[in-house]
Parts: C-alpha cells; sequence; structure tokens
C-alpha cells in the first residue's frame, strides 16, 4: 500500500496575530528604520558606495506606504482606493530599490484609460515602476501591453468566490488539491469557483508549461505529473508546487493551491502585480471620475460589497507579499 504525503505543502516562517494585516504592515514597517536596513544592507543589490543611499530612499518610502495605509483605513471607496494604492507603489518602490540597489523610475509604470463601465477601464503599461516590478519577476511584457480592472480582479485568488457574479462573469481562478506519494504527483482541479466544463479541451492553451509535464484524467478531473521520479519527499512536493503552482497567503493544513487561466491577456504576472494594476485602476477611478465610483458606492449594488472585499484582501495580502519578497521565502501571518 502506498503512503500519501500529508500536510499542505508550503513553507515559511509564521508571525501569529489578532490583525493579519495590522501584523503584515507592522513587519514591513520595519524595513523603515534606517539603522535596521544598514544591518540588512548585505542583502541590498548594486554597488557598496550606492548603499546608504538606496537605504535611505528605502526607508522614506516604506514609511510613506504604512502612513498613506493608515489614511486608507478611515475613508471610504471614494477615498480608500488611492490611498491604499499609493501605500502599495511606496512599499514596492522601496523593495524594488532594496532587491536591485537602484532607485525606481518617478512615473508609476502604468497610464489609466477610461471604459465604459468600472470593470472595462484599463492600465496600460509605461515606463516606472510597474515595468521595473515586472522586470524584477522576470515578466515578458511590452510597453504599451493592456490589463481590464476585470482581467486583474479576476485573477487574484483571494477573491475568487467573491469575484463570481452575473455582471463580472467568472474568475479565472482554479483551485487545486494536491497529492503525492514518491514517485507520484497529482493535482486534483476542483470546480469550486469555477466550472470544469471547457477544461479538459483548453487546459493545455492556459497552462503551457503544465502541458508539457503531466497528463489531464478527465474521469478523475486530474493532472498527473508524467515523470514523477523526482518526488522523493514533501520538500520535492513543495519544489513544484512552488515552481508551477500559486501557493495559498493563507497557512492551510490541506494541499489546496491554485491555477490561474490566462484566457485573453498575453500577459502571465505575478500575483503582486494583479493587485497593484486593480489599486492603480480604482485609485485612478477616484481621482479622475469620482463620478463613476459614486455608481459604484451605492448600497444598493453589489459592487459596493465586492470592491469593500478587494480593498479588504489588498490591505492584507500585498504587505505580506512585499515582506516574504524582502525576505526570500513565504511569510505567513495566522490569525490567533
Amino acid at each position: 500500500m502506498r503512503l500519501h504525503y500529508v500536510g499542505s505543502f508550503q513553507r515559511g516562517h509564521h508571525h501569529p496575530s489578532e490583525s493579519a494585516a495590522g501584523e503584515a504592515w507592522g513587519q514591513l514597517s520595519r524595513y523603515g528604520a534606517v539603522n535596521f536596513l544598514s544591518a540588512f544592507s548585505g542583502n541590498i543589490g548594486g554597488e557598496d558606495p550606492d548603499r546608504p543611499r538606496i537605504t535611505s530612499y528605502a526607508a522614506v518610502r516604506i514609511r510613506q506606504g504604512v502612513e498613506f495605509r493608515s489614511f486608507s483605513q478611515d475613508g471610504s471607496l471614494l477615498t480608500a482606493p488611492l490611498s491604499l494604492y499609493y501605500a502599495a507603489l511606496n512599499a514596492a518602490r522601496a523593495c524594488l530599490a532594496l532587491e536591485t540597489g537602484t532607485e525606481s523610475g518617478k512615473s508609476h509604470g502604468l497610464t489609466f484609460r477610461l471604459g465604459e463601465s468600472l470593470m472595462d477601464c484599463h492600465a496600460i503599461i509605461a515606463k516606472g515602476t510597474y515595468a521595473d516590478l515586472l522586470a524584477a519577476f522576470d515578466v515578458s511584457f511590452e510597453v504599451g501591453d493592456e490589463i481590464s480592472l476585470r482581467d486583474a480582479l479576476s485573477a487574484i485568488p483571494e477573491i475568487a468566490h467573491e469575484f463570481n457574479s452575473p455582471d463580472r462573469g467568472l474568475t479565472n481562478v482554479y483551485s487545486v488539491s494536491v497529492k503525492a506519494a514518491r514517485g507520484e504527483l497529482t493535482l486534483r482541479v476542483n470546480d469550486s469557483y469555477r466550472p470544469l466544463e471547457d477544461f479538459a479541451a483548453s487546459w493545455r492553451d492556459w497552462f503551457p508549461i503544465l502541458a508539457t509535464i503531466c497528463a489531464y484524467n478527465e474521469n478523475e478531473r486530474s493532472l498527473a505529473l508524467v515523470d514523477a521520479g523526482s518526488i522523493a519527499g514533501p520538500e520535492t512536493v513543495e519544489e513544484f508546487c512552488n515552481a508551477h503552482l500559486e501557493t495559498s497567503l493563507t497557512w492551510l493544513n490541506a494541499p489546496i493551491w491554485w491555477l490561474i487561466r490566462h484566457p485573453v491577456s498575453k500577459l502571465e504576472l505575478p500575483r503582486i502585480a494583479y493587485y497593484f494594476v486593480a489599486l492603480f485602476i480604482l485609485g485612478s477611478v477616484v481621482r479622475y471620475e469620482p463620478e463613476m465610483m459614486i455608481e459604484a458606492a451605492s448600497p444598493d449594488d453589489e459592487l459596493n460589497w465586492f470592491l469593500q472585499r478587494f480593498l479588504a484582501a489588498a490591505d492584507r495580502h500585498v504587505p505580506q507579499l512585499l515582506v516574504s519578497r524582502l525576505r526570500g521565502h513565504n511569510v505567513f501571518f495566522p490569525s490567533v
């Protein structure tokens, strides 16, 4: 009888707290102390003579990000998206500077294009911070590439359930259950958030890398690793999952991971980039087209509820993703 590995195949440091979002921002705020960054400077990219300047640059922007975040806590949909976007923007600039040893571009790296509806508003990639962020993640893109608010929000696992609605359509996120033993690994694709009717016909187009190493069993609704000889323990399962799936940002006991399909946009973005572009679009609407947000903010409109859920998810998970990037491993903030 083959014994299967147990656990979630997640690994990382834990910071238990009564407020996960508050603790995540609190851990990020530590990088706003110059003396801490000076001790951290061995991990800063670039040349040694630039490190004091980069340290100062990053510390100030971390502190700005934390303050902008605090402003967002008291705002409504008419103001909170803009404050939270600037919190993410400044914190991202700091993290990029610490990673690369260079200051990020002064422009946002995105331009706003108004749509007929809020969900159809677009962000267009330009030179600046967003392009620097994608480059740091080795994402293939071109200046002028676009992504809509609908596409960005549909690719965020933390709001997959909330995204689904007659007005917005279906999320582009699938949850998968990982099952593994020595020499065996399967990914059972769940229909919790998106039906599987079109999965069998299209999964190779949506997940081209997995298509080269996995076979799909339609009866069991699962992907099986064809050459699983490298699966020799939980650590190798973790390596596979981190390479090909998105981890849950909540610490779990069950092995639930995520697949994000890309049916329209050629862009395959890192998780934080979807948060970033959605916050940019919402912040731009607040700044330039507040009447559009007034309509969305109506308590009679379900979109109000959904956007509040997204802002809560961004407030909770953007700092977690940035802290994990700075530390070079996953960091979790379980509730106590």
